[in-house]
């Protein structure tokens, strides 16, 4: 069950059990989750999203459109890297990272795109944070350094 699904009032039961997830996205939405989220916020996550997104119908050329998007990206201050086929973006919330997929999705449909693909990929960790370029930096450890 996701945990925004939770805010109705008969949903809310004694005994119940939440996701094991960070609830701090929802506390806008239900008050009393607010108790859960303080104490899960005190726990390390990593949410590495890599997506493709590009509108289909805009002809065969466009870096238009995906340099907008990953303006968007840049200037939403997260922390990324661009790759030849995708973005790489870090946030300490799944809810952060998908909000930014979606505002990428409403840039393209502000533009006139009216048939989007997109492709994710999802790595959530708890109790580790700053994942993009660790990741890199243990590869580097262990053979060399490598081009990026």
């Amino acid at each position: 069950m996701n945990i925004c699904e939770l805010r109705s009032p008969g949903l809310i039961r004694p005994g119940l059990r939440l996701p094991r997830m960070n609830l701090a996205v929802c506390t806008r939405h239900w008050p009393p989750f607010r108790v859960a989220c303080e104490q899960r916020r005190a726990v390390k996550v990593s949410v590495l999203l890599e997506f493709s997104m590009f509108p289909t119908d805009q002809g065969e050329s466009v870096s238009e459109q995906v340099s907008q998007v990953i303006a968007m990206i840049r200037d939403s201050g997260v922390d990324y890297q661009l790759t030849p086929m995708g973005t790489i973006i870090e946030t300490a919330e799944l809810g952060d990272a998908l909000a930014l997929v979606e505002r990428a999705y409403q840039l393209l449909e502000r533009q006139g795109c009216r048939r989007v693909y997109s492709s994710l990929k999802l790595d959530i960790r708890q109790g580790k944070d700053q994942r993009l370029a660790q990741k890199i930096r243990s590869v580097e450890e262990k053979i060399g350094t490598v081009r990026s």
